[in-house]
Parts: C-alpha cells; structure tokens; sequence
C-alpha cells in the first residue's frame, strides 16, 4: 500500500499515518484475511460435479454432485507483509497435484493422439471419483476391469458385460465413453469471485482507516 498526500495539511496527516501505522497495519491484516477467508470459501461453494447419478444420500439437484478432490483442496491463501508498504494477500488455486487448475478456470478443448475413455455412470463414486473396480486392465481372457467383470467396445461406448465372478449380466453397464476431445467449461470462478470480494473489502478498509486517522492521538 503506497499513500501520497497533496493540500492543505498533508504534512499533518502523513505525520498521523506515521503514528497511527501499528493500528493500521493490524487493521489491514484483519481486513485481508477476510478477504482471503471469504474468496477461499466462495470458489470452494463452486465445487460441483458434471454428470447425472445419485451421491451417498441420494440424488442432488440438476444432477450435480459435489467434487471433494486435490483442486478443491488447493484452493487457500494467506496475509504476507508487516507494514502497509508491503502488506498484501496471496491466493492460491492449484498445486503439483491440482495442475489443471487454469483448465478449470479458463476452459479447454481436450485432445490426444488416442481416443478418449471418459468414465460416466457406475464407473464413478458418488464424489465424481473413478472406482478402483472400474479401472481397465488387461486380463489372462481379454481386457476388463479390475473389479467389474469383462468389457466390450459399442458405438464408442465401453460396457461391462459379466459381473466380477465372471457371470453374464443381464443389461450391460456403461462405464465409459470414447472420445477424440472434450470440451472443458470455465467454471471455477476464481477471477470472478475476487472481482466480487475485493472492492467490498477495500471501501470497508478506506472506511476503517479514515476512523482511526481521524481520532485524537
């Protein structure tokens, strides 16, 4: 934070912004780390799933289930400085283990040199998760799950055909869809939420500080 003041008694109230820093500067703190507090929570209130199905109580809204997964989890921040020179907050969305975090915030178009597998459907776990028994693998009779039974290819979709035992199913289960790309919406909403937080957060700390200036030493 940089002051310059010009006019009548501005020496005076640079003298006041002097006196008055350590009260400043807690205040700013203050007000930062509701900020960060604040967005973090708002972009983690974003957090849906994108396919139809039911979660562990039952069926959500428009089908959306929660995602509890690393991105989630990435999102934070903290208050870094001591004085108002140097005082500000630092947001965090992303990690090592969340590196498609600016995919999730910008949008893409997906592709790669194969087709594909999206899981959908019983391939998933009620947070969105692939289940360990969907996973493909390659069997001494073909390929299939590793828990799900054996599996056949249709019209680019991927079904399981036998239960794990090895029993012929009844209706084939659909777990996963082949495609050359996918389209990946915006839709994390983190430049949007801090566009949303901040001008808030600053016009209450112009209002907190003009208080404090304000008041007898």
């Amino acid at each position: 934070m940089k002051f310059e003041f010009e006019g009548v008694n501005a020496d005076k109230f640079a003298a006041a912004l002097k006196a008055k820093q350590p009260e400043l500067v807690k205040t700013a703190k203050t007000a930062l780390s509701d900020l960060v507090e604040e967005w973090t929570n708002s972009v983690r209130n974003n957090f849906t799933g994108w396919y139809d199905g039911a979660n562990r109580t039952g069926a959500t809204p428009q089908g959306r289930l929660r995602n509890r997964g690393k991105l989630k989890s990435s999102v934070g921040g903290r208050v870094k400085g001591n004085t108002l020179d140097n005082l500000r907050a630092v947001l965090r969305v992303g990690s090592s283990a969340a590196f498609y975090a600016e995919v999730q915030e910008e949008g893409a178009q997906i592709s790669g040199n194969r087709m594909m597998t999206i899981p959908v459907g019983a391939a998933l776990t009620g947070a969105g998760r692939l289940k360990s028994a969907a996973r493909i693998v390659r069997t001494a009779s073909g390929w299939g799950t590793s828990g799900m039974g054996r599996t056949f290819i249709k019209k680019d979709v991927i079904f399981s055909a036998t239960t794990k035992s090895g029993r012929k199913r009844k209706e084939p289960i659909v777990l996963y869809v082949l495609r050359k790309s996918v389209s990946v919406p915006a839709r994390l909403g983190a430049r949007h939420e801090l566009d949303r937080v901040q001008p808030e957060t600053l016009n209450n700390l112009s209002r907190r500080f003009m208080r404090i200036l304000k008041e007898p030493a």
